[in-house]
Formats: C-alpha cells, structure tokens, sequence
C-alpha cells in the first residue's frame, strides 16, 4: 500500500480477486486492508465490532515489520496487540484482553478470513537482503509462522513495494528472489496448516505498472499463491501526462 491514509479506514483492493489454483472453482474475493498503524491516536478508528464483516471475504492486517536479519514484528507492538488479541482489560488487576473485541474474533464469527500482510511501502526497503539470503528467507518463514500462531491468523500478504524498486534497495537480483522467498514461505505454510488441519493462505500485492510487472517471474510465482492482489489505484498517476 502506498502512504498511510489520514484515518484508519478499510481500503477495498479489488472486488474481485482470483484463486490461482486451476482446480478451483471461480470465486469472489473482497480483500480489506485494515491499517493498524497509530490506531489509538484515531479515536480507535475502525472498531472491530462494527464492522460489516459481510462485505468481506479477507481482512489484511497492515503492516507487519521485516527486519534486516528476516525476523517479522509488529507495526506497532501496542496498537496491533489490542487490535489482534482485544483491548485490555480495564477490571482492575486483569492482564487480559477482551477477546470479544479483538478483530481476529469478530472476523471469524463472520466466517471471514484474517491474513497478516507484511510491508508496505514503509516497510520494503530491507525485502531484497532478506530475499537474497537463504538463511534470512528461512528466519523471515518461521518468523511468519510465529505470528500466525500468536494472532491466531489465516495466512501471509507479501507487500513487497517493489522488487528491483531503486528506491527501496532494490536489485536485479530480486526478481528471481522473490520467488525463491515465496517458496520457502509457502512450504513453512503448507507444514503449518497440515499441523494444525487448517487452510494457511499465501497472498501478495503487486504493482500494475509494467515496470513493476516485469520484475515478477509470474510463470513459477502464480503457482505458489492463492490469491493474486492487484494495486488498481496505481494504474494512473502524477506521473501520467
């Protein structure tokens, strides 16, 4: 996604996104992102109980931090813990959080997934040491995985902005990085949705410029991705005459 937004708001991607998976029949996909940056400086703007869950299909939660060594945090420790697990609670002498408020819970009351996207534009710029370095793509995998159990999360949004991007340490080594990144993504998934017999998603969001475009090795890329999330506010521009 590009810079954060005023107020904390859903930001529908595409209404129609698709399954990769030729065996699969066609389905409509609604993706929101739910940006949690600064959210208790909103007046905790967008409150998970109020949100009509039936306009969606997938909430991603925005973002998750790489760091250089591929180890992934949160954005923001506080916001996204009262968020993801429920605002604490204010009975005194309690270190719980409220689950009932929580955006994981309500979200899966509705039968609505919740996928931790990792990046952003903010957070891009270490995306091409970690993809570079087998041993960092391994720690960037577990690291996933380590949150998906601690959040209790449907899957993983890579929102890398951009491979091979100059302005984000990009190289011409990323394109065929960044699917060796999903590759082993995908494997640490697939082992962690067979332990706990329940489907992990693998999802990214590109950029629809062709020079975006071209730094994806799509024919070894789609395969590994369930769904396919395109930027359509970035078809055009400032930069267009």
């Amino acid at each position: 996604m590009n810079k954060p937004l005023s107020i904390q708001i859903f930001v529908v991607l595409l209404s129609l996104s698709f399954v990769t998976n030729s065996a699969a029949l066609p389905c409509h996909e609604v993706v929101g992102y739910y940006a949690g940056w600064k959210w208790y400086k909103r007046n905790k703007l967008v409150n998970p109980e109020t949100i009509d869950y039936s306009k969606y299909t997938i909430i991603n939660y925005a973002f998750f931090k790489p760091l250089e060594d591929g180890t992934v945090i949160e954005g923001d420790a506080w916001a996204d813990k009262n968020i993801l697990l429920g605002v604490e609670s204010k009975k005194a002498g309690s270190a719980l959080n409220e689950i009932k408020s929580s955006l994981v819970y309500q979200a899966h009351l509705n039968d609505v997934k919740v996928i931790a996207s990792v990046g952003g534009w903010t957070y891009s710029s270490v995306f091409p040491q970690i993809a570079a370095d087998p041993a960092k793509r391994k720690q960037f995998a577990v690291s996933c995985i380590q949150l998906l159990k601690k959040y209790n999360l449907d899957g993983i949004d890579i929102d890398w902005e951009y491979p091979g991007h100059k302005a984000h340490n990009g190289t011409l080594d990323d394109k065929q990085n960044f699917t060796l990144l999903l590759r082993i993504l995908k494997v640490y998934l697939d082992e962690y949705s067979v332990a706990i017999n329940r489907k992990m998603y693998l999802t990214a969001a590109f950029g629809p410029a062709p020079n975006h475009m071209e730094q994806i090795e799509w024919d070894q890329v789609v395969p590994l991705l369930d769904i396919v999330n395109l930027m359509s506010y970035n078809y055009y521009g400032a930069w267009d005459p």
